[in-house]
């Protein structure tokens, strides 16, 4: 049984290899990753499987890594520097889980009571 009608061979060469582990560095879906190599999704999961032996999900992970890594590492570094102390507090929230204070005044277990006019309305 031959392949289906409408269907082509798929060539993937050392560049459309490059091509898709760069892409995986941007995070993207595997349908925009299959459109812009001119794929069909399945035929980019079995590309994938066959060619790295994971799913597509675990492949973009693996190149996301560094991504991640990188944009800590930045992120750090500007919090560290004492000029952006924005990032230090993103940092502090993010990195180190701190959280903001939150006071609760009152009995957390009263009734809620709502006041209102009809003119209100």
């Amino acid at each position: 049984m031959g392949r289906p009608t409408g269907t082509r061979n798929v060539q993937w060469g050392d560049d459309k290899k490059r091509q898709l582990q760069g892409l995986m560095k941007l995070d993207p879906n595997r349908a925009d990753v299959a459109n812009i190599l001119d794929v069909k999704v399945d035929t980019l999961d079995k590309y994938i499987k066959r060619e790295f032996g994971m799913t597509f999900l675990q492949l973009k992970n693996v190149h996301m890594a560094g991504v991640k890594s990188k944009l800590i590492k930045i992120a750090l570094e500007q919090a560290f520097s004492g000029l952006n102390n924005t990032m230090l507090i993103f940092c502090l929230k993010n990195v180190c889980q701190w959280t903001d204070k939150q006071q609760i005044s009152g009995d957390a277990r009263a009734p809620i009571v709502l006041k209102y006019k009809l003119d209100d309305l």
